[in-house]
């Protein structure tokens, strides 16, 4: 009579198993928006010293950036990985006179072991995506701000070496007594002239024009996107430009922290649950015709189906995020090479 009071408990703590509601479609999408923002910065030039030398700073960031989707792609196989177990244990659960209870802890301690590796790998891959994001924002709000005074001032040195140029070139006209002194002012005037056809835009950033959503959503093989990388077009942007290209990948972060905080928490309590059901396994084996029949086996088949959709729907993220992970190696190389 106990072991069936305490078979509902057990149950129940099997629904907290369920998987994690998300739409994975929407945050591969995330991803790709906030990837085709960031990517092209790998590549970004400039003949200005400072702004190089806050382009370098955003590479490496970049390069940082990579290793979190590559960590994202690490939490989605341990979520794979565990689906297929949960999968597996439903067909246990319809069918626990088959097996010992032993047997049963035996495979609820594996999952367990899953499943905390699975939360490992969530909190890894929030943590390196919310240093993305701070890192990315501290940038933008601080340290590239901080040159635009110093920009400003070139911008001014030059146009006040065109105004003295101007000045010059006013002077050379007018008439001198004697051959010599006219001959001084002419050359002069000449010496100034590369002054006054200096570049205009001080702090240009040349960069490649970002990948489309259908471009980087097409499923190609590597030598393709290399293909594609090499060939693309490049553009010159002001500084100001580049910087609000940059700043719309901070939404798309944020967006992916959030997530990732939903799913590091579901993970914990997964955790959890399977050390409840570790210690609740005799309610279900006490009676299995109780389970093998009525609510109780409708309950778990339509688990089982939710596990069997959620396998599916990790395998669909590794295998998209794989072409995110094409486009990259090319600009990693350079990056490298430049260290």
């Amino acid at each position: 009579m106990v072991a069936m009071a305490s078979e509902p408990s057990a149950l129940e703590l099997f629904k907290g198993l369920a998987p994690l509601s998300i739409e994975v479609e929407s945050v591969i999408n995330t991803l790709f928006q906030s990837f085709r923002i960031i990517e092209p910065f790998a590549y970004a030039r400039s003949d200005n010293h400072e702004v190089q030398e806050i382009l370098n700073r955003i590479r490496g960031e970049v390069m940082s950036y990579y290793r979190s989707i590559d960590q994202s792609v690490k939490m989605a196989d341990s979520g794979h990985s565990f689906a297929q177990d949960a999968e597996i244990l439903c067909e246990i659960f319809v069918n626990t006179s088959q097996y010992s209870i032993e047997d049963i802890k035996n495979y609820l301690d594996d999952m367990r072991l899953v499943g905390e590796k699975a939360l490992a790998e969530a909190k890894a891959t929030r943590e390196l995506f919310k240093s993305n994001r701070e890192r990315f924002f501290e940038m933008i709000s601080k340290i590239i701000p901080g040159i635009q005074a110093v920009l400003q001032g070139q911008k001014q040195a030059v146009d006040n070496k065109k105004a003295i140029a101007k000045v010059v070139s006013s002077i050379s006209r007018v008439a001198f007594y004697g051959s010599a002194a006219g001959t001084a002012a002419s050359g002069l005037a000449v010496g100034t002239a590369v002054v006054a056809s200096g570049p205009v835009a001080v702090g240009l950033i040349v960069i490649p024009v970002m990948f489309s959503i259908a471009t980087l959503g097409y499923a190609i093989v590597k030598d393709k996107s290399d293909s594609i990388v090499s060939t693309r077009e490049m553009e010159s942007k002001g500084y100001e430009q580049a910087l609000v290209q940059l700043t719309g990948a901070l939404e798309g972060l944020t967006e992916l922290c959030e997530y990732l905080d939903g799913v590091e928490s579901y993970w914990g309590e997964v955790v959890t649950t399977l050390n409840g059901l570790h210690d609740n396994v005799e309610s279900l084996v006490a009676d299995p015709q109780r389970v093998k029949e009525g609510k109780a086996k409708i309950r778990i088949i339509a688990m089982r189906t939710q596990w069997v959709k959620n396998k599916e729907k990790q395998m669909g993220y590794i295998s998209k995020i794989s072409v995110l992970q094409d486009f990259y190696p090319s600009s990693k190389a350079l990056i490298k090479s430049e260290e």
